[in-house]
């Protein structure tokens, strides 16, 4: 089963594309707010969550060591990982965990 384009709603840029760079830092740094904000309003229902540190799969030594790491969603960190090495910067991203007691 193929999906057109038009039914995705945007073309998904590509590593080869020009551009791509700023596409993807860009798309990294809205999900992170994103995150931290629906963190913010499930707080402010009274849920116990979490705002977590995710660091990317091929991530530096810093950032792997701080995956998994509470920040805090009312000032979160950005980028997460002060101390990244990567040549490309810091592309860990933020997700939310749930504790239930």
């Amino acid at each position: 089963m193929t999906t057109s384009d038009q039914e995705l709603g945007h073309a998904q840029p590509q590593p080869s594309d020009p551009g791509y760079e700023t596409y993807s830092s860009d798309w990294t740094a809205e999900w992170r707010k994103d995150v931290a904000e629906r963190t913010r309003r499930a707080r402010a229902d009274g849920s116990d969550m979490h705002l977590l540190i995710k660091a990317h799969i091929d991530a530096c030594d810093a950032c792997k060591a701080q995956n998994g790491t509470e920040a805090d969603p009312d000032s979160p960190p950005e980028p997460p990982v002060s101390e990244c090495t990567s040549s490309r910067g810091c592309v860990c991203t933020f997700t939310s965990k749930v504790v239930m007691a």
